[in-house]
């Protein structure tokens, strides 16, 4: 079964900041040898989302994102960085999700461009809910520069339509091979976060403080960038965690040492579920 990457215990400060947590050491999010899943149930480890939301039991979360949805999160995205001065106003008018154009492949989750072999985004989001009660849905983008050997993931955005008690970004690098389709990590590891942030009302989003997270590794010929974003909810009636995650299009290893990403997904490329933790 696919293991969930749950972030270790961490703080935040009262205004929601973030604050760096433990290191992930012994967390891992992704059971690469096992990442080959293809069809949605298994991908995000629920049964339940065929069902009539009155007969769903216990935390649930299931895909929710059409390929409108993905222009619309990373439209939000984008608004609400500039707005804050997170980027500028041309980065902010740089919208790539295109779903019917070249270098745009969309699932029920959301939608992954290739803008160039620099550059690469996801726009996606997930329902959540806990037995009958949907308590709403959670929405992540994310783009990833490389630059040579090294990635940096910057913007990293998350939000949640319902408030939460804590919202934690993480991510790490893998290697992807015909052994490990769906990745692999590296040794050592190359990982990033956790970021912690404290009690966000409904619809207020949390982003990866600049200048970004990099990673960097350059003997590997084929890698992938998973992005995760894992949240509480704001009722201790509904206790746990939520979590999502999605890895970005592969980059492949020129012989100048340099990373290109192209229009090529490893397998499993998102998955989203709970822990009782």
């Amino acid at each position: 079964m696919t293991a969930a990457f749950v972030a270790p215990s961490a703080h935040a400060d009262d205004a929601g900041t973030p604050t760096d947590g433990a290191t992930l050491a012994a967390s891992d999010f992704l059971d690469a040898d096992t990442a080959t899943a293809t069809d949605d149930s298994q991908a995000d480890q629920s049964d339940q989302c065929d069902l009539d939301i009155s007969e769903r039991v216990g935390a649930w979360t299931c895909p929710d994102t059409t390929p409108a949805k993905a222009v619309a999160i990373e439209k939000e995205a984008l608004s609400s960085l500039l707005a804050e001065g997170k980027i500028s106003k041309a980065e902010a008018s740089e919208e790539t999700v295109k779903p019917l154009s070249t270098g745009t492949i969309c699932d029920i989750s959301g939608c992954w461009t290739l803008i160039d072999t620099a550059h690469t985004t996801y726009s996606g989001g997930v329902a959540y809910g806990y037995g009958t009660i949907g308590l709403g849905s959670a929405q992540m983008y994310f783009k990833v520069t490389a630059s040579g050997a090294k990635t940096t993931s910057y913007p990293f955005w998350f939000k949640a339509t319902r408030g939460t008690s804590q919202t934690v970004l993480e991510g790490e690098r893998f290697y992807v091979s015909s052994a490990h389709p769906g990745g692999n990590k590296e040794s050592p590891r190359k990982t990033f976060g956790p970021k912690v942030f404290g009690t966000k009302s409904a619809d207020v989003s949390s982003q990866w403080p600049k200048p970004g997270a990099t990673t960097y590794e350059n003997t590997t010929q084929w890698i992938t960038i998973v992005h995760e974003a894992s949240w509480r909810d704001i009722s201790s009636a509904y206790p746990g965690r939520w979590y999502m995650w999605a890895k970005s299009y592969k980059g492949h290893r020129q012989s100048s040492g340099a990373y290109y990403f192209q229009e090529s997904l490893p397998s499993q490329p998102r998955l989203s579920s709970y822990s009782d933790d």
